[in-house]
């Protein structure tokens, strides 16, 4: 199975898991053209949602969660274990519209090395936790075809392990509508 396949299967598989759980599809960002944004298979180790991680934000409105003490948080995307040095690749063309690349290695304090990627009006694709100097686009509006590398997962901000946070963002996430 070529490396785009794997992607384009595994993010499909991730929109049909939204609707088995009863998050319907959202109209603007069913998977279609949107791929996972590295080539090789890395686990999730943090699903989208409910968790029961402090650190995480607090639960939208329009949201629940099942009652646990204490409260549980929200998860707005998903983290996939990996290496710090591996390659993360965009997941739909677009423009680079934002990033933060001067977190020292390390660092535990809740800042995070991150890239943001502008697919048409009003949809992101965040890829959060890169590693120190592992942004390569740094110049705001820079085209940027799907596919293309345009980080190094890492660790930084991150309490763990070295693992990539990925989300499609602004009205929709990893294909599930959004809260509210």
């Amino acid at each position: 199975m070529t490396a785009r396949l794997f992607r384009v299967v595994t993010a499909s598989l991730l929109a049909l898991t939204c609707v088995m759980t009863g998050s319907p599809p959202a109209a603007t960002a069913t998977i279609g053209p949107y791929t996972l944004p590295f080539f090789y298979p890395h686990s999730v180790t943090q699903p989208y949602g409910c968790t029961d991680l402090q650190v995480e934000g607090p639960i939208p409105p329009g949201q629940s969660c099942p009652v646990h003490n204490p409260p549980m948080r929200w998860h707005s995307g998903i983290d996939f274990g990996m290496p710090r040095g591996t390659g993360v690749v965009s997941s739909n063309s677009g423009t680079s519209s934002a990033w933060f690349d001067s977190v020292a290695d390390g660092n535990r304090t809740g800042a995070a090395n991150y890239f943001y990627l502008k697919h048409g009006t009003n949809l992101y694709s965040l890829y959060y936790h890169l590693e120190y100097h592992g942004v390569i686009f740094k110049t705001i509006g820079t085209p940027i075809s799907a596919g293309q590398q345009i980080a190094f997962s890492g660790d930084t901000g991150a309490y763990g392990q070295a693992h990539l946070h990925y989300e499609l963002d602004s009205q929709n996430v990893i294909g599930c509508n959004p809260p509210g």
